[in-house]
């Protein structure tokens, strides 16, 4: 179960980027997530070498990447542990990115590339922490800020968080005020990447551009996941994502 569990998330990750790094990145979902509970043993070098098709020195690199993280530790003799959710920082809620735009005096539009509910794949149920999801609201979108592309973005939210997907505009976190189902605590992680052609078209830069990729969770009073979001940022907005980013 385990071992089916991180072949299907290595096997959905991103393309993009070293391989090491994102096999590191699947794993820290399934962690994340509470797919991979503390203090669990993690298969084998082998094991993890033989489910994912990876090279072990991939795979290596991916574990150390995770114990730099405090994600896993080593006890001697006996393998890998997950140690938990690495440190990441803590964000208002408020803070969306449109609120950070406005206060710097930029314009920001959207524009969307889709916007609907969907059945919840394994992934979705992974990073959400939720096994038994059955629908999610999944949504694309292009940035704009000051008629410039700046990022691309795709969300996944509840539905008991974002039940109509037609009352959401320009900003996901108006919509989420309205409903009265902001997050109340938001974890973010920034972590840089290469762009894929596709991306990068939209975003009008070079094919694998060096660009900056936000990873952020929200959660509800109860300490549930409601929103799990990756965007990838234009290189020249590195100063938004600091500021929006931690």
């Amino acid at each position: 179960m385990q071992l089916d569990l991180i072949r299907d998330a290595i096997a959905q990750s991103d393309s993009s980027g070293p391989i090491y790094r994102n096999v590191a990145e699947s794993l820290t979902r399934l962690i994340e997530g509470g797919a991979l509970q503390a203090e669990e043993r993690l298969p084998s070098e082998r094991q993890l070498t033989e489910v994912s098709g990876m090279s072990r020195v991939t795979i290596r690199k991916a574990l150390a990447l995770l114990a730099e993280r405090g994600l896993v530790h080593q006890k001697k003799g006996s393998g890998t542990y997950i140690s938990g959710s690495a440190p990441q920082r803590a964000a208002p809620p408020v803070s969306s990115l449109t609120d950070v735009l406005r206060s710097r005096g930029h314009a920001s539009r959207t524009i969307w590339l889709s916007r609907h509910v969907a059945p919840a794949t394994h992934h979705d149920r992974t990073v959400l922490g939720r096994p038994d999801l059955e629908r999610v609201v999944r949504l694309e979108r292009l940035r704009l800020v000051d008629e410039r592309p700046m990022s691309i973005e795709r969300s996944t939210f509840t539905t008991e968080a974002l039940p109509d997907v037609s009352l959401i505009d320009q900003s996901i976190y108006a919509a989420l005020r309205a409903n009265r189902s902001l997050p109340l605590r938001v974890l973010q992680e920034v972590s840089a990447v290469n762009m894929v052609p596709k991306v990068a078209e939209r975003l009008q830069a070079l094919p694998a551009s060096a660009a900056l990729k936000i990873t952020r969770r929200g959660f509800d009073a109860a300490g549930g996941i409601i929103e799990f979001t990756e965007a990838i940022f234009h290189p020249d907005a590195h100063r938004v994502v600091s500021e929006f980013g931690g």
